[in-house]
């Protein structure tokens, strides 16, 4: 829920200063009747990207993620109450499923077209010259779709890298501080 004016948090400590004991039910019912769950902020973010990228499969609570994500196909969708929870974990445990969803997300999101730099760009260059004259402004435009584009093969070879090197070592030596730091400047080296 989302307490705008702090009327809902003094609600709470209020009942809960005269009455310790009460249920959340309780203070639902007195505090914020029917207003628990009422937010849908379910959205596409970067960490969704990333786990595409690197191939690593998603239990993501049920949501539209953009209309990009979809369930079954690009991640194990996961009930709110968790009554899928038992089938959710049993195609976790099948490599062969869980694999044909990483490579899924991979395939259509990652190394789709219609994703990335490129694709973004032209969006913003569609929108921001659609009401410019045709003349003046074209140069600077194409330069900045070539350096977001190189841009885009820069971090993806980031992540290729992370995800290469970091596989390869064991997570008890990840866990080194001085293994990152030198990890860090291999990924700094490549800017």
């Amino acid at each position: 829920i989302l307490d705008r004016n702090g009327s809902i948090k003094s609600c709470t400590e209020d009942l809960l200063t005269r009455r310790p004991e009460a249920t959340f039910e309780e203070i639902e019912q007195t505090c914020f009747p029917g207003l628990d769950g009422s937010l849908k902020l379910v959205a596409l973010s970067p960490r969704h990207l990333e786990a595409c990228a690197t191939r690593t499969c998603q239990v993501l609570v049920e949501g539209h993620y953009n209309g990009i994500l979809k369930p079954g196909r690009h991640y194990l969708e996961l009930k709110r109450d968790f009554s899928n929870l038992d089938e959710v974990l049993a195609v976790l445990k099948r490599d062969d499923q869980r694999r044909e969803i990483v490579e899924t997300a991979y395939r259509e999101i990652v190394a789709a077209a219609d994703c990335g730099y490129p694709k973004f760009v032209q969006e913003i260059l569609d929108a921001t010259l659609a009401d410019r004259p045709a003349s003046g402004g074209g140069d600077d435009c194409e330069r900045l779709y070539d350096r977001a584009t190189r841009e885009d093969r820069r971090s993806w070879r980031k992540v290729r890298l992370i995800s290469t090197v970091s596989s390869r070592i064991p997570l008890s030596v990840r866990r080194s501080s001085r293994i990152m730091t030198v990890l860090r400047r291999l990924l700094d080296a490549t800017r």
